[in-house]
């Protein structure tokens, strides 16, 4: 009961995270924050202070690994606290396995978006005949990092947890 109830929580989340940044390359703070603290809570309530611990090792992991960046301003706010909600649900393990499948499907994204754009860059000056634009009409594509994260993590679950998935 407890996995079941702790996946249904994290794909629900995931499933709005993802739908959000992609659409509006915002998280809110509300659903973040939310879904930590029924990560919290659920680990809480299901293992006592261990499962607590455990699920605030995660939450703290998340946002270490993503702490540098964000401060950096490479990521916002919304990318760091959805790793950091993710790993209250399912631990260290499951924040870093995130963190790794998210970050190679943004890398695989990142290498789709710069193709795409180098070929709009060249279609533009075979038709008008002109040098490559520079201007903010041809601006860098920006990534929705959070929901690579929140798919990232639905991808280990399934991975984790088969069953899940049939």
């Amino acid at each position: 009961m407890y996995r079941f109830v702790c996946v249904a929580c994290l794909l629900g989340f995931s499933a709005a995270a993802t739908t959000l940044d992609f659409w509006r390359r915002r998280i809110p703070n509300a659903l973040t924050l939310g879904a930590a603290l029924i990560g919290l809570g659920v680990n809480l309530a299901w293992k006592g202070i261990p499962g607590l611990l455990f699920s605030l090792k995660g939450l703290a992991l998340g946002v270490g690994i993503l702490l540098v960046p964000f401060a950096l301003r490479w990521i916002g706010g919304g990318d760091l606290k959805t790793l950091a909600a993710l790993g209250s649900f399912g631990g260290p393990v499951l924040a870093w396995t995130t963190f790794l499948a998210g970050s190679t499907l943004a890398g695989m994204l990142a290498v789709i978006l710069l193709l795409l754009v180098k070929l709009r860059r060249k279609a533009s000056c075979v038709e008008t005949g002109a040098l490559p634009e520079t201007s903010s009409a041809m601006a860098k594509p920006t990534l929705p990092y959070g929901a690579l994260l929140s798919l990232g993590g639905c991808l280990v679950l399934a991975l984790r947890f088969p069953s899940l998935v049939s």
